[in-house]
């Protein structure tokens, strides 16, 4: 289950003074949301009854959930220094007729704070600019939406300051939304900085006349979008990309960082045989996570020390504290499936995946940690890291021919084989002994041998068989 729910309510058909995106608004916004992980809400012109439906669903689903967002677009009323949502049928032939057919914004303010959620955020792209409130003040301090602080936990953020109002966009979007659509998808980014970037885009394509403004009581802090090893362990964006890690000048860590990246066996060894227990202590998880990540490239590469370092991790390593241990393994695993650019691998590296593995019931910490960034990535495990059971796979094989020829590659009575004919080759298949095969497998399974048991129906007759180039595991 997602660990976050969005209530998302955009209203356009006004029975007078209709408003062209904010339905827009409202789909694009909860089609966004629903890709960084939330279950949505949605409801596009709705009048009163229908909303409190609505509200009544999202207070009764919130408290299971770890975040809860409530976005509206369409006119908002600031009466007697509070907030209304106008709906498609809020009357108003009166200030009070419009309170009482419209939407408190402090009762669902109310309703996010009572909850167990320990972060609220509500987006308000509500301010644009109605004529009812012409007739009922000549306060222009009145015009938009009044300030509200918000309660513990929350952050509020509104299309215009208070007292101003909003505009509701040329394009699909209005100015506020479209704005926030685009910053939104952009990866490890506070909300706050989020916000900021926003403030700064609607300033622009208002040239100045309309100012954004947020309050907030967060306590911590809130991503949209993360890296996978940031979600999952706490590593920082640059470490997860480590082609952009920059360890302090001078230090330790830097020194080590640079002579793995050499890729010069002479400056790798001897960096590699220095880390010890004690070299490693004034060094950040950050610094240590990528020191693994390139102590298996360097192994990768030929470096004997980095090599044995892969081999014997865990005795290597016994004398360290955990979480220096840890941040290493974390980096190691980490390197096999993911690029330096912090992406998933197609296929792993798995020049020592065995030997990584044979330390799952040690480092037991590292393999939930890497099982965990597999899941933020999305990536479909036959069998997640952390589990040490076998998979049963089984080869379909013709033998129609004058060679055994494999058409198939079947899990849980389904045919998960696929060929990346990217590739281009000359040649369209390949002769393997099934120990080569197995071994092939292993890595696009990423399983470790031990856990691979292939079969081949029916058996084969030969001691090769022809295999496509390029085999690729569907998911």
């Amino acid at each position: 289950m997602a660990n976050r729910i969005a209530l998302v309510v955009g209203v356009s058909a006004y029975p007078t003074n209709p408003l062209a995106n904010p339905v827009n608004d409202a789909n694009d916004m909860a089609s966004t949301l629903e890709d960084f992980d939330f279950d949505t809400i949605v409801r596009t012109d709705c009048n009163i009854a229908a909303f409190d439906d609505a509200l009544d669903e999202f207070e009764s689903r919130l408290n299971a959930y770890d975040a809860g967002l409530f976005f509206f677009a369409g006119h908002g009323l600031q009466i007697d220094g509070a907030n209304y949502l106008v709906m498609t049928d809020t009357e108003n032939s009166s200030q009070q007729r419009a309170k009482r057919t419209s939407v408190d914004l402090n009762s669902v303010l109310g309703i996010m704070n009572n909850s167990s959620a320990g972060i609220s955020i509500v987006i308000l792209d509500a301010c644009r600019n109605d004529p009812w409130q012409r007739g009922w003040t000549r306060d222009l301090n009145n015009r938009g939406l009044a300030p509200v602080f918000a309660p513990k936990g929350t952050i509020i953020g509104y299309a215009t300051s208070p007292g101003e109002t909003a505009s509701d966009g040329i394009g699909r979007n209005g100015t506020y939304t479209g704005a926030f659509l685009e910053r939104i998808k952009e990866k490890d980014r506070p909300i706050e900085i989020i916000f900021k970037k926003v403030r700064n885009d609607v300033a622009a394509a208002t040239n100045g006349d309309q100012t954004t403004w947020e309050h907030t009581s967060l306590s911590g802090e809130f991503y949209f979008d993360v890296s996978v090893a940031t979600a999952a362990g706490g590593y920082s964006p640059e470490a997860c990309a480590d082609i952009e890690f920059e360890a302090l000048p001078g230090s330790l860590a830097a020194t080590t960082i640079r002579a793995l990246k050499s890729s010069n066996w002479y400056t790798q060894n001897p960096a590699i045989d220095a880390l010890s227990a004690q070299s490693v202590e004034p060094m950040t998880v950050d610094e240590l996570f990528v020191i693994g990540r390139n102590i298996l490239q360097s192994a990768d590469g030929g470096a004997s020390s980095a090599i044995d370092f892969i081999k014997y991790a865990h005795e290597r390593m016994k004398h360290w504290q955990p979480l220096k241990r840890k941040a290493v393994y974390d980096g190691v695993l980490f390197e096999i499936f993911f690029k330096s650019d912090g992406a998933l691998r197609s296929v792993i590296k798995g020049y020592f995946f065995d030997e990584v593995f044979a330390n799952r019931n040690v480092m037991t910490e590292s393999f939930e940690f890497i099982t965990d960034c597999l899941n933020q990535a999305g990536k479909k495990m036959f069998v997640a890291p952390n589990q040490n059971r076998k998979l049963d796979a089984t080869v379909s094989v013709d033998n129609s021919g004058v060679s055994d020829k494999m058409t198939g590659l079947w899990i849980g009575g389904q045919d998960v084989m696929g060929v990346d004919k990217s590739l281009n080759l000359w040649e369209t298949n390949q002769s393997l002994a099934p120990a080569q095969l197995r071994a092939q497998l292993s890595q696009l399974l990423a399983i470790p041998l031990s856990q691979l048991e292939i079969g081949f129906q029916p058996p084969l007759r030969e001691e090769k068989l022809s295999c496509p180039h390029g085999i690729v595991v569907q998911d």
